[in-house]
């Protein structure tokens, strides 16, 4: 008897109703399950402990929230698309009952995925730490004017951006917003980062590749609070004058394939309807 864990989009009802299908389907196949909402990190923590595989029902953001967690557990995730594009899923919501058998019968391979350390130290506050599978955004707040951003790697001045913000995503994070952003899209084993200026005015505006084993500082200057996201989800108001240093992580994500699809393949059929 293995135990699972299901941890579902609690706004989209494709997904709940997804959850209780495969709890049921778990059950039947002789197995125990614990059912969450993907917005309920402390519930994951509570129940996670023993647990074979993450089963995700939504789409790539309910696997980043889970990812949160099951990075610390070393526990595994498979995704089960009910989303749009669905990057990190790898069950459509079609085969759920053919490919769930799969993941019952530890039938697959796994996809180990790095994270960055981020490490937020802001003027008076003591350092907080972060970890992302995806990417951290930092950017400007309530107030519509340009940041400046002070980057270093290897303590080496890199330049000064003038921008709404900055992003560094891993290669995981590469199709996310880093995408959107003009971001190279980097093969997922790779361990190196990026670094992309967010709408940057009359400064430099090319993505640029730091390798992973490199230490990257950042330092806003804006005047006014500015913002950072990690992974779409955890959020910080950011003060003027604030140091990020972000740097690879011990942490890693492992994701259940059980396709022989290769990247380029899924990557094209993807954005088959963008490109």
């Amino acid at each position: 008897m293995k135990k699972f864990g299901i941890i579902y989009h609690p706004y989209n009802q494709s997904a709940i109703d997804e959850a209780e299908h495969v709890n049921k389907l778990t059950i039947a196949a002789g197995h125990t399950s614990w059912v969450v909402s993907a917005w309920d990190v402390e519930a994951m923590k509570k129940n996670i402990e023993g647990t074979e595989a993450i089963i995700t029902c939504g789409g790539d953001g309910t696997v980043l929230r889970a990812a949160q967690v099951a990075a610390c557990y070393d526990v595994p995730i498979v995704g089960i698309n009910h989303g749009t594009l669905g990057f990190l899923t790898e069950i459509p919501a079609d085969k759920v009952n053919e490919l769930m058998v799969k993941v019952f019968n530890g039938e697959y391979r796994l996809d180990e995925r790095n994270e960055i350390n981020i490490a937020v130290t802001q003027p008076g506050k003591e350092t907080e730490h972060f970890h992302a599978l995806n990417d951290v955004v930092i950017a400007r707040g309530e107030m519509a004017r340009l940041v400046g951003i002070n980057a270093e790697i290897d303590g080496k001045k890199l330049t000064y951006f003038k921008a709404d913000g900055i992003l560094c995503s891993t290669a995981t994070g590469s199709t996310g917003y880093n995408y959107a952003c003009h971001g190279a899209v980097m093969y997922p084993s790779s361990k190196d980062m990026q670094l992309v200026a967010i709408v940057p005015h009359l400064t430099f505006d090319h993505p640029i590749i730091v390798s992973g084993d490199s230490v990257i500082r950042i330092t806003i200057h804006s005047g006014y609070s500015c913002s950072m996201n990690v992974d779409g989800h955890v959020f910080r108001a950011i003060e003027d004058n604030t140091e990020f240093v972000i740097s690879k992580s011990e942490l890693k994500v492992d994701f259940i394939r059980l396709s022989n699809s290769s990247f380029f393949e899924t990557l094209t059929t993807k954005l088959r309807t963008r490109i």
